[in-house]
């Protein structure tokens, strides 16, 4: 919103900053005691007179949203992506393992951006074109987990009690794997 009832002309300076001769025409006009009565404005105003404190409050909550989609859909593809192969092992990690290979040498600005280019371009296209790729390195790393954990007792119990591969890796690997990832 803009505030148009600002003591001196926009870009206007922090209201803190103001002294009384300076808000002087705006308290009268609005019937105020001072400066202090009036709308504060931490950090100033813009050109248009608009709050700076908001609007850094809005651009730093997408960037926030931002990132912490781009962690989630990155982390879930490499974790799902590792864990695969550090459980299965042989040819399923001797493929996975190329295909890794061949995200981590692909130019991944170039690959983001043809992806934007193929599809309507918005903030959920950006989160996936470059969740796409930046999940190689999380992948190793569950990789290396998942071979470490699928060999010790516990996960030998689970199995001879008769627990399939889903369900190892989800509810026996998996929960002892996130710490480390």
């Amino acid at each position: 919103t803009h505030n148009l009832d600002l003591p001196t002309p926009a870009p206007s300076p922090p209201t803190w900053m103001l002294t009384e001769a300076q808000c002087k025409a705006v308290v009268e006009k609005k019937g105020l005691r001072g400066c202090r009565d009036l709308e504060y404005n931490w950090l100033g105003t813009d050109d248009q007179g608009r709050d700076v404190v908001a609007r850094l409050i809005y651009g730093f909550r997408i960037s926030v949203l931002f990132g912490l989609a781009l962690t989630i859909v990155s982390s879930v593809i490499g974790i799902a992506a590792g864990g695969i192969q550090g459980y299965f092992g042989g040819w399923v990690d001797e493929t996975l393992s190329r295909f890794t290979e061949i995200f981590q040498v692909m130019p991944s600005l170039l690959f983001a951006m043809v992806l934007m280019t193929l599809f309507d371009p918005s903030l959920g296209t950006a989160v996936l074109a470059i969740g796409m790729v930046t999940w190689t390195s999380t992948a190793r790393l569950a990789r290396a987990e998942f071979m470490r954990l699928r060999r010790l007792e516990y996960v030998s119990a689970a199995r001879a009690l008769g627990a399939g591969p889903l369900r190892l890796m989800l509810r026996e690997i998996l929960p002892n794997a996130l710490p480390p990832l």
